[in-house]
């Protein structure tokens, strides 16, 4: 039976019975699974009552050998039976990178790459970066593209994640990836890899059509 037409209960029972598969094979190795559900903000941003759900598949006790990674912004949005058991054992807070960490990674993608910052500007990045890895990585990115003549102004330009961040993006969806379907589904998918692909291996991934 497909598992599109599958009920609800009969779902449940057979994630059960994967998991428990998968722990017995686990067991017999003396090995130990880590699962990783990352894109939880995503699930809230689509339907407010939808991570509930989603996340009511998990059974309330693990078996012995598997763990779950719950990744998202903050424990507020996860349910309430999942926040009940968590506690600072279970829990890894990840922090923003210090001013100082954030100078040395610019420092060092200056040099990698050539960018041609001054020690002026690498420090303006560092703090428009708040410490935040994945903005800094954006910051990288686009340095290696913007001309050097240009670059006082677009650092000045750059939003802080505290402010107005979220127009930022939507600024650049609405001028470029929410009128071309084509950079929609590649930044889509590139967006969800957590790994270096290779770019035949991409493609593969691209809807039919896409260019």
């Amino acid at each position: 039976m497909p598992r599109s037409d599958m009920k609800w209960n009969n779902r449940l029972e057979r994630l059960l019975s994967l998991l428990d598969n998968v722990n017995a094979q686990l067991v017999s190795k003396g090995e130990a699974a880590l699962i990783v559900i990352d894109g939880l903000d995503e699930v809230i941003s689509i339907e407010q009552d939808g991570l509930k759900g989603f996340l009511s598949m998990l059974p309330e006790r693990l078996p012995s050998n598997i763990s779950i990674l719950l990744s998202c912004s903050s424990q507020e949005i996860l349910p309430v039976f999942i926040r009940s058991q968590l506690d600072d054992e279970n829990k890894i807070v990840v922090t923003p990178l210090d001013q100082t960490v954030t100078e040395a990674i610019l420092r060092q993608a200056n040099e990698r790459f050539a960018l041609g910052l001054s020690i002026t500007q690498q420090a303006q990045l560092a703090r428009k970066s708040e410490g935040h890895p994945l903005y800094l990585h954006y910051i990288v990115e686009t340095a290696k593209i913007i001309e050097i003549a240009g670059r006082d102004a677009w650092i000045v330009g750059l939003p802080t994640i505290s402010g107005d961040i979220k127009n930022y993006y939507e600024a650049i969806w609405s001028r470029s990836l929410g009128v071309d379907s084509d950079n929609y589904w590649i930044s889509l998918i590139g967006s969800q890899l957590r790994e270096t692909v290779e770019e035949q291996e991409f493609k593969l991934m691209l809807p039919r059509g896409t260019t």
